[in-house]
């Protein structure tokens, strides 16, 4: 709760400010209407979210297993609207790696970990046709008691990237990044900057109700 005793003008301001403290969300690299649909005879598996070093800032501290977990099930909650059959994997990672052949080099440079070289050999074998790879790119939760702080304290921010990759043969099918940052600090969840514009641009990679074959 921001404490305003003192700031009776900065607590009038904030009442006003407070139903548009969100900004409007950023996606970018959006792909072109064209990939299929998932269908009833699911083929598409979602890897679990990967999260970068640096992804985790801002003055509040969050539980990583628990973000992961959040952003896994909305995910996997968009997947099965069009697939009821839809499953989260994550293998354990193995020593030597298996890799699909071709598999990096479809990625052209674009980062990949040990363990999604892994989950695409376990999706293949599985019978997926494609793999959805979900990482969590940015994650700033911040929280202030100050009403002043409330416009200058770093703003909640995420980013998130979805990369859909067709399996065999190797390919990236589509991707996106969803960014979005809140326009003032009112100590409320990251979490809340998943919304449904996040959902829009999900079901815009998975695409429209075609037949899937790869």
């Amino acid at each position: 709760m921001v404490h305003c005793l003192g700031y009776s003008a900065f607590a009038g301001i904030l009442l006003v400010s407070a139903g548009c403290a969100t900004s409007s969300p950023v996606v970018s690299n959006r792909p072109p209407m064209v990939v299929p649909q998932v269908t009833q005879m699911c083929d598409l598996l979602v890897m679990w979210p990967m999260t970068t070093p640096a992804a985790f800032r801002g003055n509040v501290g969050v539980n990583t297993p628990a973000i992961e977990s959040l952003v896994a099930n909305r995910i996997l909650d968009i997947v099965r609207e069009q697939c009821p059959n839809g499953e989260m994997v994550r293998p354990a990672l193995a020593a030597p790696v298996a890799a699909i052949p071709g598999y990096a080099a479809a990625l052209d440079g674009t980062r990949m970990t040990a363990l999604e070289l892994q989950t695409a050999m376990s999706a293949l074998e599985r019978g997926a046709h494609y793999l959805l790879v979900p990482t969590i790119e940015q994650w700033n939760q911040s929280r202030t008691d100050d009403p002043i702080g409330a416009f200058i304290t770093p703003k909640n921010r995420i980013a998130i990237s979805l990369r859909l990759m067709r399996l065999d043969p190797p390919a990236v099918a589509g991707s996106f990044t969803f960014r979005n940052r809140s326009r003032l600090t009112l100590n409320q969840p990251a979490a809340r900057l998943l919304g449904d514009d996040f959902d829009r641009a999900l079901r815009g990679l998975l695409g429209d109700p075609v037949n899937r074959a790869p």
